[in-house]
């Protein structure tokens, strides 16, 4: 390659560069640490629903905790599952938590600061992750796939069905995509 060849290369890549945006991060967010709260457990899975923050806490079970003021949370109150809380969806004033080796944990929340035991189904693989909608819960449960279950009355809820499925989760209306 000659002289004037790598000048021209030089060059256009100059021209180029000169184009583009000053920065790559031009239209990045700027974050700053607001507070937090160190739970007992493994925090695996969360949901906030008005002040509180619902907290699938693996071998914490569930934590529930205000965030009314962000830089100072509190724990409000707590529930120790049968197995490892993994995810959790909060409808209706009941806690539904994929609950490892626990199966489908319900726990009723309606009072924050007291969670009591609702119902619970064992479900034949570890439950993972959990989607609810249409009076169904929807259960990742690992290698068995997904557990359907009615969830009309969540004491106890009632096995609906399953499907062998691979990896991955979502519900949108009454449709679950694995």
């Amino acid at each position: 390659m000659n002289v004037k060849t790598l000048l021209a290369i030089i060059f256009m890549a100059l021209s180029v560069a000169l184009l583009l945006p000053q920065s790559a991060n031009a239209d990045a967010v700027e974050l700053t640490w607001a507070g937090g709260y160190n739970t007992t457990g493994d925090a695996l899975g969360i949901m906030v629903l008005g002040d509180n923050a619902y907290v699938a806490d693996g071998g914490g079970g569930l934590v529930v905790i205000d965030v009314s003021v962000p830089n100072n949370p509190n724990r409000t109150g707590a529930y120790d599952t049968n197995g490892y809380a993994g995810e959790v969806v909060v409808v209706d004033g009941y806690a539904y938590i994929a609950d490892g080796s626990g199966g489908l944990a319900v726990v009723n929340v309606s009072d924050p600061a007291n969670p009591i035991w609702a119902g619970g189904l064992d479900t034949p693989g570890y439950a993972r992750g959990i989607a609810v909608s249409g009076g169904y819960a929807y259960i990742a449960d690992r290698s068995e796939g997904l557990m359907v279950v009615n969830d009309n009355d969540p004491s106890p809820p009632g096995y609906r069905g399953n499907a062998a499925t691979p990896p991955g989760r979502a519900v949108r209306g009454n449709v679950g995509f694995l």
